[in-house]
């Protein structure tokens, strides 16, 4: 799972600044975690929603496990769940009132969950996938309110996960298992449009960094880039077809890969620090 810090982040994009803003008031409870692990705002607004774990205020209150911003400074929380201790993973939103987020039971349960609304986070209702035991969900991703896809993974040992692609074509009211990846953790996924699509992770227990495409809507994916050593992709952003970044780590050397050609041909520059994920708003900044 990828993590936040505790602490939202904000940005000054003109002044080029960072600041904290905080999510209070925060205390961990019996099921509390101090992390959050996914942040979407809908695009030219400041409207979003921050996801992770269960917490408890001051008052020990279960307040659920999202916040919600208008202005990006000030949150408050959403409630999509009555159970301490579920786990969310990623959310997205395909406008201002259409949203999924996607996760685990973290508490008394290894089922995975899927939570949608219908106006903006004021309420929730659960979806579910076929066959869930044992699978986390870690991604989640809609090209419009009826088309999407969630992506997961699950541990069947030695090392080794299969992951597995759910896709939905009525807003989530019913998935269907579209693709099993065997032997490989997914990390990160991005779709497109109806038919173009990312997702990137490690392979087998030693960890074989892979990045794939599938260019028929997910029916079937083929490698784009392989990293024939221990390396973990850890997130991915495609601006368009041709331009594309991956970012990743292996012990002593992190890595982001990039592409002009939709693949066909990478590049790749060292980073100080680890990189969890990355985002570009055109070809050249991000």
């Amino acid at each position: 799972m990828k993590k936040l810090f505790l602490a939202i982040i904000g940005v000054t994009i003109l002044q080029a600044e960072w600041e904290y803003v905080r999510f209070n008031p925060w205390r961990i409870g019996s099921y509390g975690y101090d992390d959050f692990s996914d942040i979407y705002f809908i695009p030219n607004t400041h409207k979003g929603w921050a996801i992770g774990a269960s917490y408890f205020d001051t008052l020990n209150v279960y307040h659920g496990n999202i916040a919600y911003t208008t202005d990006g400074i000030h949150w408050e929380p959403q409630k999509s769940s009555n159970s301490p201790g579920t786990a969310r993973n990623a959310v997205y939103f395909v406008n201002e009132f259409y949203g999924w987020v996607v996760g685990k039971a973290a508490q008394g349960g290894s089922y995975p969950r899927i939570y949608h609304t219908k106006d903006g986070g004021i309420t929730w209702e659960p979806q579910y996938i076929p066959d869930p035991s044992g699978i986390t969900l870690e991604k989640v991703k809609f090209i419009d309110t009826l088309r999407g896809w969630t992506i997961g993974w699950k541990y069947i040992g030695g090392g080794n996960h299969n992951s597995y692609l759910f896709h939905t074509i009525n807003s989530g009211n019913t998935w269907n298992l579209q693709y099993t990846f065997l032997n490989f953790r997914i990390q990160d996924a991005i779709f497109l449009d109806s038919l173009n699509g990312w997702v990137c992770g490690f392979f087998g227990s030693n960890y074989i960094g892979r990045v794939y495409k599938t260019e028929d809507g997910g029916n079937t994916w083929v490698v784009k880039l392989e990293i024939p050593i221990t390396f973990s992709f850890t997130g991915l952003y495609f601006y368009n077809q041709a331009y594309g970044w991956v970012t990743g780590f292996y012990p002593g050397d992190n890595r982001v890969y990039y592409t002009t050609d939709g693949g066909n041909s990478w590049n790749n520059i060292s980073i100080p620090y680890i990189p969890l994920d990355i985002f570009f708003v055109d070809s050249l900044t991000g």
